[in-house]
């Protein structure tokens, strides 16, 4: 099974980079991935064409995979600690904490670096509201509290931003977009984005211990309450990761996770695995859709909203009628 899961992904991002306006087929794509590695294949008329492949496609599908296994992953987990099954970091507002930091450093007009510390910063001080909250039936409500609050300071920034300068940048960022990740983007995040995700699969024998009652934990020794702490945290770190990439991105972490419980997944020894890769995969697809219904590209945060609303709203039907 998890062999057919990388083959399935494999052969999206494939299909995936021969979606464009310039014209590239799979043979073409094939090529340029060997290309990579020896570049002396390549001749004249290849160049243009690879560079396209390169900086264009290949990026922005690594982006995508990247950012929709993280956002997947931590929905998984997020949904099982707090035991509710809308739980994400979307719905938590860690989201908008994250874009909130992000956006003073576009407003400051700060380095790139900048804008992933303080979108980070932001993320970690929104995860002690989500900390302090024990009631686990009120997590989602905090959530929405944390979102407004971030929402309306990132609403103040629009308005004092420049308007022919800073807030265009601003407003495209955060309906969530690829189309302006750069390889710099994606290797600065990268130490970060990769302990993260290190750790929680170091961790995911444990997260299973967090799904149960506290009573039940103890039997097996288990610290509960630094564990849960330090999953957020690490959730948390990754989250930001992902919305340093690309701004919001909404409802990719609760569907995921559904969906591949769907499948009868709820061991997080393997449930971890599956959310990354069909986040990947889900996101990747999304992302090809978005830039190929029309001439214009449209941010693909629009298309995981409306998408996210709908699926939840049969889950929630769903759960009504059981």
């Amino acid at each position: 099974m998890k062999l057919i899961s990388v083959i399935l992904l494999l052969f999206v991002a494939l299909i995936s980079l021969s979606i464009g306006s310039y014209d590239i087929n799979i043979t073409q794509n094939l090529k340029f991935i060997y290309a990579i590695f020896n570049k002396n294949i390549l001749n004249e008329n290849d160049y243009l064409a690879f560079m396209i492949f390169i900086k264009l496609r290949l990026i922005r599908i690594i982006a995508a995979f990247l950012v929709g296994g993280a956002l997947s992953l931590c929905g998984a987990i997020f949904q099982g600690i707090f035991a509710n099954n809308m739980a994400s970091s979307y719905t938590l507002g860690l989201n908008s904490a994250a874009c909130f930091g992000a956006s003073v450093a576009i407003l400051l007009s700060l380095p790139s670096i900048f804008t992933q510390i303080f979108a980070v910063l932001s993320a970690l001080i929104s995860l002690l509201f989500c900390i302090f909250v024990k009631d686990k039936n009120s997590i989602i409500l905090a959530g929405i509290l944390i979102a407004a609050f971030f929402q309306s300071l990132i609403a103040l920034i629009k308005f004092i931003a420049d308007p022919f300068l800073k807030l265009p940048q601003i407003v495209f960022w955060l309906l969530g977009s690829f189309s302006a990740v750069r390889f710099e983007d994606i290797i600065l995040i990268l130490p970060l984005y990769i302990f993260s995700l290190v750790f929680l699969f170091l961790l995911r024998f444990k997260i299973n211990i967090l799904c149960v009652n506290d009573n039940f934990a103890k039997s097996f020794a288990s610290d509960n309450k630094k564990l849960r702490i330090l999953v957020i945290f690490l959730c948390t770190l990754l989250s930001a990761c992902a919305v340093c990439l690309c701004g919001i991105i909404a409802f990719v972490g609760v569907i995921i996770a559904h969906f591949v419980r769907f499948f009868g997944v709820y061991n997080y020894s393997k449930l971890l695995f599956y959310s990354f890769i069909y986040g990947g995969i889900y996101l990747i697809i999304i992302d090809d859709f978005a830039r190929a219904i029309s001439d214009v590209e449209l941010p693909i945060g629009v298309f995981t909203s409306i998408i996210g609303v709908v699926i939840l709203i049969f889950i929630l039907i769903k759960e009504k009628k059981c």
